[in-house]
């Protein structure tokens, strides 16, 4: 009878050790994105200039304030706003080579969305009692399929570079400002982290937009009734909340002058974004195309805020009360930038999902079925809705751990390494190949130490990085070139009229040519008599040597 009894305490401290189905839920709305981001391949097209960079600046060179590595623009002043994240990615390269690198990349990807999944589940909770818990319950679930479904659309904004630490610390922030009422010492973290911003990427800006969007809150909040039950807070200690906020406001803004630039970091922003070059050459500054899948998704999230923030007018007679205000600006911005340029689909991505739980106490049950005339349901309770998640199975555990294998095999550490000493598949936009052979070259003296190299643009960063010891016409840096240089770059790419002259013109030793359509009427002339020579071709491209 004792031995019975020891096995059935033993069988149910088993199944509590079980992870429950609320646990599943979580996990799967913070690891998925993780293992996309192992699963995706890195581009290099910005990663790995900053790794050059940040490679000189640990060796001792100093921030970078000339440009050196091309031949077009040699000696121009290059402001490098973006050093701190150099210095982060360079040193982990260092240290663990590829793998960790991928693997900070998914460790950004998987804190960005733990964040959001606690900002979404705790803009979920406040607005149920600002709304007087009348709103329909959250649980683990809703909460994962709203931030996997906006994952989706922040996920072409995700690679590995400098962006991708601002993109962490914008979810931070929104975080620490949707819990600021639980959790108000949190805000004076905030200024620390502008400081830290405008060291890592050029977006720092949005610091100020969301502390902004707070301030309007608590403005607003102002003149919103207190929920049944809850005690009213005197007005002195309401206008404190406002004037706090705005405050933490003013020194995130001055905290943004702690960089090695200064002010002159807010004038960079502001001539990037002037910058007709740049929104015209760079695909990700251009607004997002409908039909494009990156865009499709964006626009489809998009129309489904939109239904949400018709759908609380509606519910309110077109006067939403004052608590709605500042989500509705915040949909309002974000949606604007996210039109404007793609680069905006990551800010949107993270702050109109929070907007839309902070929106969702216009869609009562009760509402939703009056206005579509559907037969009368229960809501579920939170109660109900915690049962039905608190299951423990061991298939719980099962999923998790078949998950964490497939991240762990697709790691870095277990794939070929290519010609240029990147792992297979790891790296996109990565001639490895051609690389190595313009390295070659060099060694071998057939081109000097220095030689003028034309490629393509998307190559340019890489070829930097593992040929150094050439000088490319064009790289990632798309600011520091002149309109002459990007029209020269144009007529290139495309063959026109001349293209042969402009690269006798710009002493261009050796031509790189991609593979494929891109590439084939410059094949084409190039065989013509032209007097250049093919000394190399791989699957994706060849190099061409200019006539002695």
């Amino acid at each position: 009878m004792a031995l019975a009894g020891r096995f059935s305490r033993l069988a149910r401290r088993g199944v509590s050790a079980w992870p429950t189905l609320g646990q599943l839920w979580t996990f799967l709305g913070i690891f998925l994105p993780a293992l996309a981001a192992l699963l995706v391949p890195m581009p290099s097209v910005d990663l790995t200039y900053h790794l050059r960079a940040g490679a000189a600046i640990l060796a001792g060179a100093g921030i970078p304030d000339v440009d050196t590595w091309t031949f077009t623009v040699a000696g121009t002043p290059w402001l490098d706003q973006q050093w701190g994240a150099q210095v982060v990615l360079a040193a982990v390269f260092q240290v663990t080579g590829w793998t960790g690198l991928a693997i900070l990349r998914a460790a950004l990807v998987a804190f960005t969305f733990a964040l959001l999944l606690g900002a979404v589940r705790s803009a979920w909770s406040i607005a149920s009692v600002r709304a007087g818990g009348s709103a329909v319950a959250s649980s683990a679930r809703s909460a994962t399929l709203v931030v996997l479904a906006f994952f989706a659309v922040a996920a072409p904004a995700l690679a590995l570079r400098p962006q991708l630490f601002a993109i962490v610390l914008f979810a931070v922030t929104l975080r620490i400002l949707v819990e600021r009422s639980r959790h108000p010492r949190r805000l004076w973290l905030i200024p620390a982290m502008a400081a830290l911003w405008a060291n890592l990427h050029g977006s720092f800006p949005l610091v100020v937009v969301l502390v902004g969007l707070a301030w309007l809150d608590e403005v607003a909040l102002m003149r919103v009734p207190t929920p049944a039950g809850h005690p009213r807070l005197p007005l002195p200690r309401r206008l404190l909340g406002s004037t706090g906020v705005a405050l933490i406001a003013a020194f995130s803004a001055l905290a943004t002058l702690l960089n090695p630039f200064g002010i002159d970091a807010w004038r960079y922003i502001e001539s990037l974004a002037r910058d007709p070059a740049i929104t015209s050459e760079i695909s990700e500054w251009r607004p997002p195309a409908p039909l494009d899948p990156a865009g499709f998704v964006f626009y489809l999230s998009l129309l489904v805020v939109v239904g949400v923030l018709v759908f609380r007018f509606r519910s309110d007679q077109g006067r939403p009360p004052a608590r709605f205000f500042a989500p509705i600006v915040t949909v309002v911005v974000f949606g604007i930038l996210g039109i404007a340029t793609g680069r905006g689909l990551a800010w949107w991505a993270i702050a109109a999902p929070v907007a839309m739980v902070q929106l969702q106490p216009g869609l009562r049950l009760a509402d939703l079925q009056r206005v579509r005339g559907l037969p009368p349901l229960r809501a579920r309770t939170a109660r109900e809705a915690s049962a039905s998640e608190g299951r423990r199975s061991p298939l719980n555990a099962i999923v998790i751990g078949v998950l964490a294998a497939a991240a762990i095999a697709l790691l870095p550490l277990w794939r070929p390494v290519g010609p240029a000493g990147v792992p297979v598949a790891v790296v996109s936009y990565a001639p490895q190949g051609i690389a190595q052979k313009l390295a070659g070259l060099v060694d071998r003296r057939v081109l000097p130490r220095g030689a003028q190299v034309w490629a393509p643009q998307i190559w340019g960063s890489f070829l930097e990085w593992a040929a150094p010891e050439v000088r490319v016409g064009i790289d990632s840096r798309i600011e520091l070139f002149p309109p002459p240089v990007l029209a020269d770059a144009d007529e290139i790419a495309g063959a026109a009229p001349g293209w042969l002259s402009t690269l006798e013109v710009r002493h261009v030793l050796a031509l790189v040519v991609a593979a494929g359509p891109e590439g084939a009427r410059q094949v084409t002339e190039l065989q013509a008599g032209s007097g250049w020579t093919k000394v190399y071709e791989d699957e994706d491209g060849s190099i061409w040597l200019r006539p002695s």
